[in-house]
């Protein structure tokens, strides 16, 4: 990759101070709008007397762009969250990010943009690559825990959707919870099966299902790694 190329891609994080009422609304709003893994959300400790914030994440060649590209995300933000438009903006920050993202978190990154572009097909393919990629991490850092047998089996798992019995069951003997305890199960199945027929059977999918698709991989992730945790701080 070029300089030049590296210097459009700089990451910058903008913070927005928003009102403690709104929060809730923007907080849905904000994985529709910049996508899932774009945002960060900030309440003040118990007693403390900062102001609520919203931190948008943009890719841009300098500060005054990004600042440009996240208040147009943010006034998208409060338009979709059905929030009254700010009759003035308090921009607390603007800073660059560092560090580079989880491979596996480039996919939910791609799976957006895909989503924005139209080419719901991919997107809904990108989505579950990624929550794969997340479950597998997350598998062996179990296995490793455990070791024997049960990690030797974990390494010849070829596929990590969890809707195929081995898989299930694997997936229960290293955090102790079956995958089906998401609380979200049937619609984790509907987008797998949605993935499965675009490969499969070319079937068409529409941005209501591209959309859905990423937010139940999100929430999928999270129960991964909730369970994961769990299980190792227990063990």
């Amino acid at each position: 990759m070029s300089d030049a190329t590296d210097e459009q891609n700089l990451l910058w994080m903008v913070e927005f101070v928003v009102p403690d009422h709104e929060l809730a609304a923007l907080d849905w709003a904000a994985p529709r709008v910049v996508g899932p893994r774009n945002y960060v959300t900030g309440r003040p400790w118990s007693g403390g007397d900062e102001p609520s914030t919203i931190s948008i994440t943009v890719r841009s060649p300098n500060g005054k762009e990004a600042m440009a590209a996240a208040i147009d995300g943010y006034r998208g933000l409060r338009e979709t969250a059905r929030l009254s438009e700010a009759s003035e903006l308090q921009i607390s920050m603007v800073a660059r990010v560092g560090g580079v993202p989880p491979d596996a978190d480039e996919h939910i990154f791609e799976a957006v943009k895909m989503k924005d572009q139209q080419r719901f097909e991919l997107a809904v393919v990108e989505a579950q690559t990624h929550c794969e990629m997340h479950v597998r991490e997350n598998m062996d850092l179990a296995a490793e825990h455990h070791g024997g047998p049960i990690l030797r089996l974990t390494r010849l798992q070829r596929s990590w959707s969890l809707i195929d019995e081995r898989g299930q069951h694997l997936f229960e003997a290293l955090v102790e919870v079956p995958p089906s305890d998401f609380e979200r199960w049937e619609e984790y199945r509907a987008h797998v099966q949605r993935r499965n027929n675009a490969v499969h059977r070319g079937t068409r999918i529409t941005a209501h299902d591209a959309e859905s698709s990423i937010d139940i991989v999100v929430h999928m992730v999270r129960f991964v790694e909730r369970a994961t945790h769990e299980a190792l701080a227990e063990s």
